[in-house]
């Protein structure tokens, strides 16, 4: 964002705070809208000890956004370099605004009295996430007169949300545990990242989000948590196999998230019974061993699912097996490759080798896009289209990229054209000069009804002997211009059509 320093643009609140702390005293005060609480949770624990101004350049772009909105104050410190005079006056001015605390808990034994003094000053009901960074990692105090007291007057505030972070063993942290189980119908949504946590205590638990390390006890004490509704288990580490005779119920469990996890957190997916689930993401971190697909046994024991997020191809039996389930949004796509995507109703996002089973699948999506990440795939996305055409008749938008081969397209050959396709989008096509004319006139005569056209940049064609997209770097066949000449003879040929796009939103009417 051009223009001022973003300082400038933030509430007055946070010009005060600045003025009355130094940097190294106040790691981060962040008040953004309740739009960006994920961008919030990120620069609270991820980035504590980070430049304060580096953090303001991150806000900077969302400051617009948040202005006139209610917001969230979240209020992040590293308590070690603290001055306590001066947090004193501060507290006395602000504490009653703030209503979200994360709490690095130092080493130094006046750090609890001062986290005392900061929880007794908040104006209202603390309905807050506390993250005890390295929660066992205070070697020379007594468990029971720091983080239990800590966590007892934060509960004592009505906090919801716990998030624990440690690299100690459980015996460590039991004494933390008893605290917590006292209020465990208070609870509601716990994190913990590389804790061997039991959540046996923990009946209410409507979310939780575990990462790094799961052992088999916390199988059984799962059990427990017949409210959850929200699972997200993310790079477990553990080598232990869920017992044969395990068997889990969740019928309150809605979403269940498993990425880059060892394969017997799939196992203890399929031995667990989530009637109410509705949708699924699997990303994992290695091959699968030769086993039934974990996505098939998902659609075919959970009625009621209805979005699907996983990695790289899915087999011709899960294709055949979501056309009798009520599956609407589908992504196959890799998030680190494809940083967006759809998250529209009726709308599916799959890999490109995929585009020809979506039809079959899901005759009535209205918004498909099919992005290829291998496009040196042996047959090309416009062979397809056309059996697309004749499957998906509310087909609305369709997002694809295009590779040519140096033969030239042949006609549709009295083929069936989208009869409800208006907005075509072809981020990358890749082609060369000489197939441009015959290419035109087979998007005309297979898109009759399109009204806005979208191509982004024009590229040769990889070569035939290209493994994959790690073997070829794509070069532009055409400058700009050559994009603008492809889509005013797309124009010429289509009169019908009221509005035409090309890169950077110009626009062309009929």
């Amino acid at each position: 964002m051009g223009g001022p320093h973003p300082v400038l643009f933030l509430p007055e609140i946070f010009l005060e705070i600045l003025e009355e702390l130094s940097t190294k005293e106040l790691v981060v005060v962040a008040l953004v809208c309740k739009a960006w609480v994920s961008l919030a949770q990120d620069a609270m624990w991820r980035t504590m000890r980070i430049n304060l101004s580096l953090l303001l350049a991150k806000l900077a772009p969302f400051v617009d956004v948040a202005e006139g909105v209610n917001y969230y104050r979240r209020l992040a410190l590293e308590y070690e370099q603290i001055n306590q005079e001066r947090w004193t006056l501060f507290l006395n001015k602000y504490a009653s605004k703030v209503t979200h605390i994360y709490v690095d808990v130092g080493l130094d034994p006046p750090t609890l009295d001062l986290i005392t003094r900061l929880i007794y000053n908040f104006g209202g009901p603390l309905c807050a996430k506390l993250s005890v960074l390295d929660a066992g990692t205070v070697p020379d105090l007594d468990p029971s007169e720091t983080y239990s007291h800590l966590i007892a007057l934060l509960l004592g505030k009505k906090v919801r949300s716990i998030t624990l972070s440690s690299t100690r063993e459980e015996h460590a942290l039991e004494p933390l545990f008893s605290v917590l189980a006292q209020y465990e119908s208070q609870i509601s949504s716990m994190s913990a990242f590389r804790v061997p946590c039991s959540y046996a205590p923990f009946t209410g638990l409507r979310s939780l989000t575990h990462f790094g390390y799961i052992s088999c006890d916390n199988y059984v004490s799962l059990t427990a948590c017949l409210g959850l509704q929200t699972l997200s288990i993310a790079e477990s580490r553990h080598w232990n196999q869920p017992p044969d005779n395990l068997s889990l119920t969740f019928p309150s469990l809605n979403n269940i998230s498993l990425i880059r996890n060892d394969v017997y957190i799939e196992a203890l997916v399929r031995q667990s019974f989530m009637p109410a689930l509705r949708s699924f993401r699997l990303r994992r971190r290695r091959e699968p061993r030769n086993e039934p697909p974990l996505i098939l046994h998902i659609l075919q024991t959970c009625p009621l699912l209805r979005s699907l997020k996983c990695d790289g191809k899915l087999p011709r039996e899960v294709w055949e097996t979501m056309r009798h389930v009520g599956v609407t949004e589908v992504n196959l796509m890799y998030p680190d490759i494809a940083p967006y995507g759809v998250n529209l109703r009726s709308g599916v996002e799959v890999d490109g080798n995929d585009l020809e089973w979506v039809g079959l699948a899901l005759p009535n999506v209205e918004v498909l896009v099919a992005r290829q990440h291998y496009l040196v795939e042996k047959w090309p996305t416009w062979r397809v289209l056309p059996s697309v055409a004749r499957q998906c008749d509310h087909l609305r938008r369709l997002e694809t990229c295009i590779r040519v081969p140096e033969l030239s397209p042949p006609g549709i050959d009295g083929a069936r054209p989208f009869p409800s396709l208006f907005e075509l989008s072809i981020p990358k096509l890749y082609i060369e000069e000489k197939d441009m004319e015959p290419f035109i006139g087979y998007l005309v005569a297979l898109c009759p009804h399109v009204k806005t056209l979208r191509i982004d940049k024009l590229f040769h064609p990889p070569p035939d002997d290209a493994l994959d997209m790690e073997d070829y770097w794509p070069q532009p066949s055409a400058p700009q211009e050559a994009v603008d000449s492809f889509v005013n003879k797309f124009f010429e040929r289509r009169r019908s059509c009221q509005t035409l796009q090309c890169v950077g939103g110009n626009e062309k009417e009929a």
